[in-house]
């Protein structure tokens, strides 16, 4: 038995897996946001779980880091232990500073990195940078899963250092979109099926997937991300016309209230049109009744029109996935 659940965390991301080995539950965590308290944090309390298996941080940007400062202080002050903690950072300074044009921001990122300098070895934490195609990327689950990274490559950590860097003096507003480079790409992997999660991946990352994994990918896609909340700059054609779906496929929209227009209503329309079920963790967008001239949006309705068994209702809060193998 496997369960994913999307948790709603406004515009960003904290997704949970959990899975049966044996007879008991075991419990992982890609990405951490705050969103009116600390969701992930309060599923992993309320769950009663004392051990999680890993956390990643997907890429470092705030909104998908905010909460893991927090989840790693109340692990340590309830004895819940953690095993493994991955991220797509290299921990100098300058590289952290690069990561966001806010100061606040960066500030929060560093305090992640203090935090695990100073009690990952009391707390028996490993930490590790992730860097795909290298053995030491894959993290079995069960003797029937096992979850993989697909990206970032070294290459996107080179390209990431030569990128634009901010005044670290100034405080400025939104995150280094180069950091997009660094995004995870997860391959989570079953007897029958698999899942995709891209995080905030950009389009050259997804299509290199199939010439670098070839064979890596079997079943049929059980539940898949779009990438960066549907951005259009993210969405590649390439790699999801690759994808081996059934009538039961799925596709998730991470995304909350935003000024950049996520998700983008072509994007949404292309996995309809492909016959993907469609999930949001909210209603914005083409998934509201009104955009954001107050103009009413048709396309849900002519969505349901052609498509209704396509159209999931599903469109708001948590969006829990569960699994057989």
């Amino acid at each position: 038995m496997y369960k994913i659940t999307f948790k709603n965390v406004g515009q960003g991301d904290s997704i949970i897996i959990e899975w049966l080995e044996g007879s008991h539950w075991k419990v992982g965590v890609v990405d951490c946001n705050k969103y009116y308290g600390n969701p992930v944090l309060e599923h992993i309390i309320n769950e009663g779980y004392n051990e999680l298996e890993f956390v990643i941080l997907s890429h470092p940007h705030d909104d998908h880091f905010s909460g893991i400062l927090e989840l790693l202080e109340k692990c340590r002050d309830n004895n819940i232990s953690i095993k493994t903690f991955l991220h797509t950072c290299k921990l100098t300074r300058e590289f952290l500073d690069s990561c966001s044009k806010s100061v606040t921001s960066r500030k929060k990122l560093v305090k992640i990195f203090e935090f695990l300098l100073k009690y990952s070895g009391s707390l028996g934490v490993q930490t590790g940078t992730i860097e795909a195609g290298i053995f030491e990327n894959v993290i079995k689950l069960n003797s029937n899963s096992y979850l993989e990274f697909f990206s970032p490559f070294h290459v996107d950590y080179v390209n990431f250092a030569a990128s634009r860097k901010y005044d670290v003096a100034f405080e400025k507003s939104g995150n280094n979109n180069e950091a997009n480079k660094l995004s995870t790409i997860i391959n989570i992997q079953l007897a029958e099926g698999h899942i995709l999660l891209t995080s905030d991946a950009p389009k050259y990352n997804l299509t290199r997937v199939d010439d670098k994994f070839k064979g890596k990918i079997s079943g049929s896609l059980f539940v898949g991300q779009s990438a960066h909340h549907g951005s259009p700059k993210n969405h590649s054609k390439i790699f999801w016309n690759k994808r081996a779906k059934n009538d039961q496929s799925k596709i998730v929209f991470s995304v909350g209230e935003n000024g950049h227009k996520h998700p983008d209503e072509n994007v949404v329309k292309y996995f309809i049109d492909k016959g993907y079920i469609v999930h949001s963790t909210n209603t914005v967008g083409p998934f509201s009744s009104m955009n954001g001239k107050g103009k009413k949006s048709s396309l849900l309705d002519s969505f349901s029109t052609l498509v209704p068994q396509k159209v999931n209702n599903n469109l708001q809060g948590d969006q829990v996935f569960e699994f057989t193998s």
